[in-house]
């Protein structure tokens, strides 16, 4: 077996496999979005901001997934608005108000 052989095969190869793993990830999106459209789908609670002490990239890590998640919830809705007073909000702050609407306890 030459060696170009061997490559048009590996090449063969990754291509099988790149477009199995599109199709593995498009169909997991589809059914994610199904299942949001039907009402069945929560995401998963946002996990308290970090302590004062945390890294800087562990803080800004958190206001990210925040921040995504204050989008999917109040453009959601439309309220624009409320998103621009989300991202002026304090970590805490924040995270009262996208938990709240998870319906969590605080305590």
């Amino acid at each position: 077996m030459t060696v170009d052989r061997i490559r048009r095969r590996l090449d063969r190869l990754a291509e099988l496999t790149a477009a199995a793993r599109v199709e593995s990830i498009s169909s997991t999106l589809d059914r994610v979005h199904a299942a949001m459209a039907r009402g069945e789908y929560k995401a998963p609670a946002l996990d308290p901001p970090p302590p004062d002490g945390a890294s800087r990239r562990e803080r800004e890590t958190w206001r990210t997934i925040a921040h995504a998640d204050a989008r999917v919830m109040f453009l959601r809705d439309g309220r624009s608005d409320d998103l621009r007073a989300a991202y002026a909000m304090s970590d805490g702050d924040l995270w009262q108000t996208l938990t709240a609407r998870d319906g969590v306890d605080l305590g």
